[in-house]
């Protein structure tokens, strides 16, 4: 449905965007995938996390963990 894949794709943008591991180059690919193809934001955006988290400084990596898991509880 395409409400949905506008929601999705939205939240994606925003969530690239304000990714702070991801250079300028990531995040446009990133930002022009979610354009080519809305149905694909999810994969888009899990892909986004991994390699954001994947960049982190390694005391912010745990620091993310810890508010990823203060966030799921």
């Amino acid at each position: 449905n395409a409400a949905q894949h506008d929601e999705a794709q939205q939240n994606a943008f925003y969530q690239v965007l304000n990714m702070p591991n991801l250079n300028a180059d990531q995040r446009n690919g990133f930002i022009q995938s979610l354009k080519d193809d809305p149905s694909q934001s999810a994969n888009v955006l899990g892909e986004a996390q991994k390699l954001n988290d994947s960049q982190a400084p390694k005391a912010d990596a745990q620091q993310n963990k810890f508010n990823k898991d203060q966030q799921s509880a």
